[in-house]
């Protein structure tokens, strides 16, 4: 038997009329009449055609749970299914727009992060000819001068190491949190730019000097050619850092 054939058999059983069904459940005539002729479309959608379903088994005082069991087998999987997946999606957006003033305020506050490694970056890479002569070793401008020899004048001074061979090797290990660093060679090439997670790990090598700009320092641990540094600042801070081979890092 059919779900209508079924709550129609049971009302006859019962000697109620379709009027007084009407009366005793609030529903239209009409519509207890469609239910009888398994028509659903009167009811509402699923869920009100699973209630209906209900409302008129406790009338006719018979087990509806096998009769909404029939319903979602023949008419409502599909519903109900959409019905579930709309409550999840009603969730997610529940949550997500509590979070909104955080999200935001992270993408505020990383947006300005990278605005701050981006202008350092400029800032170095104008700032190369002018550091030259800083990052030249000492031992070799006392050894030129020795020898009387000295550099044309119009050429620029280039960072000397005391053993290109070897070059300089930094080491980065993100120990808590997340970073955003830049890293960029001797030559101006930028060796790498972007975030970071905790428990990675970056390893960086130039011949002659690497220059980083580091945002949220205090988040990450420093290794030069084999020598731990630790953390070069605070949680939050961003720090401009070089290194080569021979020379102890200098911060900006």
């Amino acid at each position: 038997m059919s779900i209508g054939s079924e709550l129609k058999s049971a009302r006859e059983a019962a000697g109620l009329s379709l009027v007084e069904v009407a009366a005793k459940t609030k529903l239209r005539a009409s519509v207890v009449a469609a239910i009888e002729s398994n028509d659903f479309s009167q009811c509402g959608g699923d869920v009100y055609a699973r209630g209906h379903i209900r409302v008129l088994a406790s009338v006719y005082r018979i087990d509806s749970t096998y009769l909404v069991e029939i319903f979602d087998q023949h008419f409502g999987v599909a519903q109900t299914a959409l019905d579930d997946l709309a409550q999840a999606t009603s969730q997610n957006l529940d949550r997500r727009s509590s979070l909104t003033w955080k999200s935001l305020s992270g993408i505020a506050a990383a947006a300005l992060l990278g605005a701050v490694l981006i202008s350092n970056q400029i800032s170095g890479d104008n700032d190369d000819g002018k550091e030259a002569t800083n990052i030249a070793s000492p031992s070799e401008s006392t050894s030129g001068s020795a020898n009387g020899q000295s550099a044309p004048s119009n050429e620029p001074s280039l960072p000397a190491v005391a053993s290109v061979e070897d070059g300089v090797t930094v080491r980065l290990t993100v120990v808590k949190s997340y970073s955003w660093i830049s890293v960029t060679a001797a030559n101006g090439t930028s060796l790498f730019t972007g975030q970071i997670e905790k428990g990675e790990v970056r390893e960086f090598t130039d011949p002659q000097v690497l220059r980083l700009v580091i945002g949220n320092a205090g988040a990450v641990s420093v290794n030069v050619n084999g020598v731990e540094k630790g953390t070069s600042g605070s949680i939050g801070e961003v720090v401009r850092l070089e290194f080569t081979p021979d020379a102890e890092n200098s911060e900006g």
